[in-house]
C-alpha cells in the first residue's frame, strides 16, 4: 500500500539497518516521505536503502553514524537538510539489548554501554535534530520505547532502565516544543519478530514467549512502521508526549 500522506517531508531514522528501523524507514517511503537512514552497520543501511529506493527511486539516502557519538549524529542531520533541503520527522529507533542476568550481577560497564546507546542515543539525535525540525514547525520526533518501558522484567534491568527513562525524556521533551511546532511521542513495541530477538533466544524460547502474549503471537516490523508512519504524520496532529504501546496486549495481561 502506498499513499501521499507525507509527501513533501524528509525523515531520518536511526538504527535504520535492519528490523523496526528498516522497516519505517520503507514505510515512510511508501507515504511519500524522502529519507535518509542512519546506522552503525553500513552494509545493513545499504541494503535499506536500496529496497527504499525500489519502491520509489530517489527517495532515500544513507550515511553510517554512531547514535552516541554528536559528531556523527549532526553529520547525519546535516547530510540529510542538505540532500533533502529540510528535515520534519526523525525516527530515533536506535537501540541494543542485554544479556540476561538479575540486577547485581550486571557487569557496570555493560549498564553504561545500554544505557549509553538507548538514552544517551536518544538524547544526542535529539539534541541534533531539534533545531531543523523548530524549522519545519509542523515536525515530529518519535522515540522507539519499548513495551519493556511500562512494566518490569527479570533479568533485563539495564534494559527495562533505559526504556522506562525514554518515556520520561519524550514527556519532558514534549513539553519544551509543543508550542514550537514539534510534537515528541514514543511506539513502545511489544515482543517484535526481528533479527534482534533471533539473535537472543532459542525456537523454543520463541514459540513459549509467543504463547505467552494475549494476541498469541509476535508482532512484526512493519506493525510498528505503520505505528511510525501514523505519528509522522498530520493524522496525529494532536498527539503531544505520549507513549504508543503496540504489544499484542502483552503488559496489561
Amino acid at each position: 500500500m502506498t499513499s501521499n500522506l507525507l509527501t513533501g517531508r524528509v525523515a531520518l531514522v536511526t538504527g535504520a539497518g535492519e528490523g523496526i528501523g528498516r522497516a519505517s524507514m520503507l514505510a515512510l517511503v511508501k507515504h511519500g516521505a524522502n529519507l535518509v537512514g542512519c546506522d552503525v552497520d553500513e552494509d545493513a543501511l545499504a541494503e535499506t536503502c536500496r529496497l527504499a529506493n525500489i519502491i520509489r527511486p530517489g527517495s532515500s539516502r544513507y550515511m553510517r553514524g554512531d547514535v552516541t557519538n554528536p559528531d556523527d549524529v549532526r553529520a547525519v542531520v546535516a547530510f540529510a537538510v542538505a540532500e533533502f533541503g529540510k528535515l520534519d520527522v526523525v525516527h530515533a529507533n536506535a537501540g541494543i539489548s542485554q544479556p540476561a542476568s538479575v540486577a547485581g550481577d550486571i557487569p557496570l560497564n555493560l549498564w553504561r554501554r545500554v544505557l549509553e546507546v538507548n538514552l544517551t542515543g536518544l538524547f544526542v539525535t535529539f539534541q541534533a535534530a531539534v533545531p531543523e525540525l523548530v524549522k519545519s514547525g509542523k515536525a515530529s520526533f518519535i522515540a522507539t520505547a519499548s513495551g519493556l518501558g511500562v512494566v518490569g522484567a527479570p533479568g533485563l534491568a539495564a534494559y527495562v532502565a533505559s526504556k522506562h527513562a525514554v518515556l520520561g525524556f519524550v514527556k519532558s521533551a514534549a513539553l519544551d516544543y509543543a508550542q514550537s511546532g514539534v510534537r515528541v511521542n514514543a511506539v513502545a513495541p511489544g515482543m517484535t519478530d526481528t533479527p534482534m530477538l533471533s539473535v537472543s533466544t532459542t525456537a523454543e524460547v520463541r514459540s513459549e514467549m509467543a504463547a505467552s502474549i494475549p494476541a498469541g503471537r509476535f508482532g512484526t516490523p512493519d506493525e510498528i512502521a505503520n505505528v511510525v508512519v501514523w505519528l509522522a504524520s498530520e493524522l496525529s496532529s494532536y498527539v503531544v508526549g505520549t507513549t504508543i504501546v503496540a504489544d499484542g496486549g502483552n503488559s496489561i495481561s
